[in-house]
C-alpha cells in the first residue's frame, strides 16, 4: 500500500509536518504517541523529555513489542493494546509521532494509524520532528537549559564544518585529471541544482558513461580558458537544463533545508523560507548562472541562440564542444534526443531524485500546495515579465505556470 495514494492523506490532512516545522506547541499542549521504540524513538523521547514536552502524558507503541524496553521506563505497548488506552481518551487531545526513517516501514505504520483511528488524530513523522526542534529551538515552551545546551553545539559543529573540503570542487578535479581512464571523453552534466539533471547522470552510469555532474565549475582552472581549451580538445559534450523558477526553488529549499550552516544559529523555518524567496531577483538566478558559468568559462551565451520552446531543447554548436540545454519539463520527452546527443541507442532515464520519496515528502507536499511566499504582483513579474521566462516558455505555458501558483495562494 502506497500512504501518498491515499486521499485521507493527500496535502497532510493528517500527517501535519509542515505545521510541525513552523509550531512546535503541539508536543507540549498534546498527549504524544510515540509509534517506534528503535533506536530512533528512543532518541525522540530522551529529547523530548529533556526540553520539557510530553508533560500531558507519553505512550509508547511499537508494532511488534519494540526493543530496548530495560532501556526506559514507560510500558511499550502493542497496537490493540494502545486503541484501549486511549479508549476513552479525546483524540483531539492526542498527536502520533512516527519515529522510523524508513519510508517503506513509516508507510505501513501510517496505515495502522489511518485505518484505527480515521481522521481523528494528527500524525507527525520523523523528519519534522528532528527539524521542528532543530527549527524551533527559541520556543517559550522549551527549557532553558536544553536550549543553550543544543546551541552551543551547533555552534562547535559549524566551526568545525568550515574546515571540511569542498567535495564539489575534488569531484571535478577527479574527472579531468582521469580522462584516460574513460577514453578522454568529457560529459559535463553541469547546471544549476534541482532542475532534474539527477535523473540524466544515474541513467548514463547506469550505460557505463563516466559523467561529471556539477552546479559549478568556476574556480577550478589554473590558467584562463583551460577548462575550455581541453574541453573543445576532446570534443565534449555539456548537458543543462532549465526549470520554472519558483518549483525550483521550492524543490531546492526542501533538498537543502538541513544544510543549516547557510542560515543563523537560531534560524526558524520562516528564515530558511526568506533565504530562498525572501531576495530581489531570486527568480533570476538559474538564469544568471548560464552567465556565470557557461558563458565564462566555455564562452556560450546561450541567449545568442535560438531556442525551440515547442520541442523544449536546443543544442548549440561552439568549436569542438556541444552542449544540449533542455527544459525540464520536456525531459520525459526527450530520451531519444539525449539517445542521440550522447551516442546512446534505446536510451531510457531512470527516475530518481523524487521529492515524494525523501522523508520530508508530507511537508514538501504541503508546501507545494499551499505556496504563499511571494506576492501576486511578484508571479505576474515572474510569468508574464520576466525575458528569461519568455525565452524559454511559451506564452501559453507562462500563463499555465502562473495560473499554478495563483491557485495555491488563493
Amino acid at each position: 500500500m502506497d500512504i501518498n495514494n491515499r486521499k485521507i492523506c493527500e496535502g497532510s490532512i493528517m500527517i501535519k509536518d509542515l505545521d510541525l516545522l513552523k509550531d512546535i506547541a503541539p508536543l507540549f499542549k498534546k498527549k504524544i504517541v510515540i509509534w517506534g521504540v528503535g533506536y530512533i524513538g528512543r532518541l525522540i523521547l530522551k529529547e523530548l523529555k529533556a526540553m520539557g514536552a510530553g508533560n500531558k502524558g507519553i505512550y509508547l507503541c511499537d508494532t511488534y513489542g519494540g526493543g530496548g524496553q530495560n532501556e526506559i521506563e514507560e510500558k511499550i505497548l502493542l497496537p490493540e493494546m494502545l486503541k484501549s488506552e486511549l479508549y476513552q481518551v479525546n483524540l483531539e487531545d492526542v498527536i502520533f509521532l512516527v519515529t522510523v526513517k524508513e519510508i517503506k516501514a513509516q508507510d505501513e505504520i501510517l496505515k495502522k494509524i489511518v485505518n484505527t483511528y480515521g481522521d481523528a488524530v494528527d500524525i507527525y513523522t520523523e523528519y519534522a520532528i528532528k527539524w521542528g526542534i532543530y527549527f524551533n529551538i527559541n520556543h517559550p515552551y522549551i527549557k532553558k537549559d536544553y536550549r543553550l545546551r543544543k546551541l552551543n553545539k551547533r555552534e562547535e559543529e559549524r566551526i568545525c564544518n568550515r574546515s571540511s573540503i569542498d567535495k564539489l570542487k575534488l569531484n571535478a578535479f577527479r574527472y579531468f585529471s582521469f580522462l584516460p581512464l574513460h577514453d578522454d571523453e568529457i560529459i559535463l552534466i553541469y547546471q544549476v541544482g534541482k532542475v532534474g539533471s539527477t535523473t540524466i547522470y544515474n541513467t548514463l552510469q547506469d550505460y557505463n558513461r563516466y559523467a561529471l555532474h556539477c552546479h559549478t565549475l568556476a574556480g577550478i582552472e589554473e590558467k584562463e580558458n583551460d577548462l575550455y581549451n581541453l574541453v573543445n580538445m576532446k570534443s565534449g559534450k555539456i548537458i543543462t537544463l532549465v526549470r520554472d523558477p519558483i518549483a525550483r526553488l521550492i524543490s531546492a529549499m526542501w533538498q537543502v533545508m538541513c544544510e543549516t550552516g547557510r542560515y543563523s544559529l537560531e534560524a526558524d523555518f520562516f528564515e530558511v523560507e526568506n533565504y530562498f524567496f525572501g531576495g530581489e531577483g531570486f527568480e533570476n538566478v538559474q538564469f544568471e548562472w548560464f552567465h556565470n558559468e557557461i558563458e565564462k568559462l566555455f564562452k556560450i551565451d546561450v541567449f545568442q541562440y535560438s531556442f525551440n520552446q515547442e520541442k523544449g531543447y536546443s543544442i548549440i554548436k561552439k568549436g569542438n564542444i556541444e552542449l544540449l540545454l533542455i527544459k525540464m519539463e520536456k525531459l520525459n520527452e526527450l530520451e531519444n534526443v539525449i539517445g542521440e546527443f550522447l551516442g546512446i541507442e534505446r536510451f531510457h532515464m531512470q527516475k530518481s531524485n523524487e521529492g515524494r520519496e525523501k522523508t520530508y515528502r508530507f511537508a514538501y507536499r504541503a508546501y507545494q500546495e499551499n505556496f504563499a511566499s511571494v506576492t501576486k504582483e511578484k508571479l505576474k513579474d515572474i510569468y508574464m515579465r520576466n525575458e528569461y521566462m519568455r525565452f524559454f516558455y511559451s506564452e501559453q505555458e507562462r500563463h499555465n505556470l502562473y495560473n499554478k501558483w495563483m491557485q495555491s495562494l488563493n
